[in-house]
């Protein structure tokens, strides 16, 4: 088989439940004395859920969750945030999770 042919992997995806939001998917391919590993990622929305973890208003030029007021400013400086078609909800996660830790 040479570089060019191609072949069609298939796999099905059952975690234990679907009670997450996000998930990992890891494939690893071999052949030739080669090995290569992808990782993605991808979302479940869960109706409702979302809805009912948050109190969020605007009062006094400030987001309030409930009675707690809290500031959101910045801006999105990846450059490739939702740009690349190599991105997905994996790397999403991964980003928006650095920019929290950075304030």
């Amino acid at each position: 088989m040479d570089a060019r042919s191609k072949k069609v992997a298939e796999a099905k995806i059952t975690p234990p439940d679907w009670s997450d939001d996000l998930y990992t998917v890891t494939a690893t391919m071999t052949g030739a004395g080669a090995k290569d590993t992808v990782k993605s990622g991808y979302t479940v929305a869960h109706p409702g859920k979302v809805a009912g973890e948050y109190d969020l208003s605007w009062k006094g030029n400030y987001f309030h969750d409930g009675a707690k007021p809290s500031l959101a400013a910045g801006v999105n400086v990846t450059s490739s945030m939702l740009f690349s078609e190599l991105e997905d909800p994996l790397q999403w996660d991964t980003d928006l999770r650095r920019m929290q830790e950075s304030g």
